[in-house]
């Protein structure tokens, strides 16, 4: 495991705090690690979208969604539940790239 500075780890926690208040996600993953995870076992677009979405934004790590994925940690709490679709899903995600889109072009 890496240890990162204090900034650094400020960041994390602050992309951990999103990912858990758009996405229902884990307190414990990035945004970026659900968009890798999500976009290969489900295939859905909005999925792959965002993962190309970040990764561009990212453009200096290749693959940084993938790369992102803490793939030993999936592998033990990974459900049929965790993959289906969660009702508010669409919504948060939308309003996340809205938001997104908004303060980089604002």
């Amino acid at each position: 495991m890496k240890r990162y500075n204090y900034f650094m780890r400020l960041l994390i926690a602050i992309d951990q705090f999103f990912n858990v208040l758009l996405f229902n996600g884990s307190e414990d993953h990035t945004i970026s690690g659900r968009a890798g995870y999500m976009a290969v076992k489900t295939q859905k677009w909005y999925w792959i979208a965002l993962r190309k979405f970040i990764d561009a934004l990212f453009f200096f790590d290749k693959n940084h969604c993938h790369n992102s994925v803490e793939w030993d940690e999936v592998r033990k709490s990974s459900t049929v539940e965790d993959l289906k679709s969660r009702r508010w899903h669409w919504f948060r995600l939308s309003l996340m790239l809205a938001l997104l889109t908004y303060l980089i072009f604002n």
